[in-house]
């Protein structure tokens, strides 16, 4: 019988990184929309944001929906991290 050893080190690091990869991408993602979006009504933002936010297989909730918009429609950063 053979033995499985787990590294917890090392699946905290990979996972880590894992999160680190996705916050960039969701970042850049976020940026471009921001640049094409800001100075938009809320409303509208919130709409197109929806739309990419369930197209990536996210979900979104209307409050986070209504604040992203806001910092978008206002030319505010709004910045991912992991």
């Amino acid at each position: 019988m053979s033995t499985l050893e787990f590294n917890e080190d090392g699946f905290k690091r990979a996972a880590h990184a894992a999160a680190q990869a996705k916050a960039k991408e969701m970042q850049r993602q976020m940026d471009q929309f921001a640049r094409q979006y800001k100075g938009r009504p809320v409303a509208v933002i919130k709409s197109a944001l929806r739309r990419v936010w369930e197209r990536d297989g996210r979900t979104i909730t209307d409050p986070e929906l209504t604040e992203y918009a806001t910092y978008i429609s206002e030319g505010r950063a709004i910045k991912f991290t992991a």
